[in-house]
This record gives structure tokens, sequence and C-alpha cells, in this order.
């Protein structure tokens, strides 16, 4: 088990379907203002060279919870969900000592759909077919008050900037 004084708490961020040239202050000649981001960038670790090994959201993320490709978990659709048998790194951070949460903003990234909730102690994704990301945050924010002062692995799944393009009044471009 990992002491809490020296454990760090571990945060994967997924923005469904954000392009990478729309991060930061100028990208494809537009003035974008992702502060949130740039400030979480700046704190943590980014991953600049990213590639995702799928154009689709589950076996793309059953990826970057397994570290195994499509072709050897056979996840190629949003409806086949992960075996049991898999290892996640949810269940290594948990079998580390940390608690493990988990919310997302896609329904087919469900517990049913994804197999991605085997290892988090808690595990939130919309009844409806998506959610805007502050509701998945407001879901997420009780459970880390509940962990204060404990290792933490957190997994948050946005889909904003997925297409029915919609922004937020106060991220709409000017």
């Amino acid at each position: 088990a990992v002491e809490a004084q020296t454990a760090y708490p571990v945060l994967l961020m997924s923005s469904d379907t954000h392009r990478a040239d729309h991060l930061g202050s100028t990208a494809a000649g537009f003035e974008l203002r992702t502060p949130d981001l740039d400030a979480l960038a700046a704190r943590g670790v980014q991953f600049l060279r990213a590639t995702s090994t799928a154009n689709v959201t589950n076996p793309s993320h059953v990826a970057m919870m397994t570290g195994m490709h499509p072709r050897d978990t056979g996840i190629i659709d949003n409806e086949t969900p992960l075996a049991e048998r898999a290892s996640t790194l949810a269940e290594a951070f948990q079998a580390a000592g940390y608690r493990t949460l988990a919310v997302t903003s896609a329904f087919h990234l469900g517990p049913s759909h994804s197999g991605l909730a085997q290892g988090f102690d808690r595990y939130s994704a919309p009844r409806e077919v998506t959610r805007r990301g502050r509701a998945t945050l407001d879901a997420l924010e009780p459970w880390i008050d509940e962990c204060a002062g404990d290792p933490l692995f957190v997994f948050v799944h946005v889909f904003d900037a997925h297409s029915p393009y919609r922004p937020e009044a106060e991220a709409a471009l000017r």
C-alpha cells in the first residue's frame, strides 16, 4: 500500500475527439482560449505527441486503460465490453493502495458497454447518450471530497469537443 503522504494524485483526462491543434493560445488560425487546460498541463505531465490507437471511443479508451492494442483486446466498436480477466490501470492503482474514481460523459463508456468500471471504487456514466462536461465534473466533486488525504487515481472523460458542436456561451469564439 502507498503512504498517503508520498503518493501523488493521478488524473487521467480524456477529451473525446479534441484535436491537439485546438489547445493553447493560437491554433488553426483561430485565437483559442483554454486557460483551465493550459494551467492543468503546466502543473502536470502533458503528452504532446500522443496518438490514439483507434478512431472509435471505446477501443481507444480500453487501450489507454489496458496498454493493449485493439487487435489484441478484440474491441473495435462501442458495443463490446472489456473482459473481466483483462488487467486495467485502475486495478493496478487499486492494488497499490489508491482510491479509484471515474466519471464519463458518454453512455457507451458506461460499465455495460465498455467494461471499464473494473478496478474503480466509483464509476459514473450518463444514463442519456451524453452529458456536458460540467455535469460530469459535478458527479465527481462529492467523491473527491470523500477521498481527502487518500492516494487517488481519477479518470475523467468529457465529450464536449465531440459533435454536435454547441459551445457554452462563455466558450464561444468572439
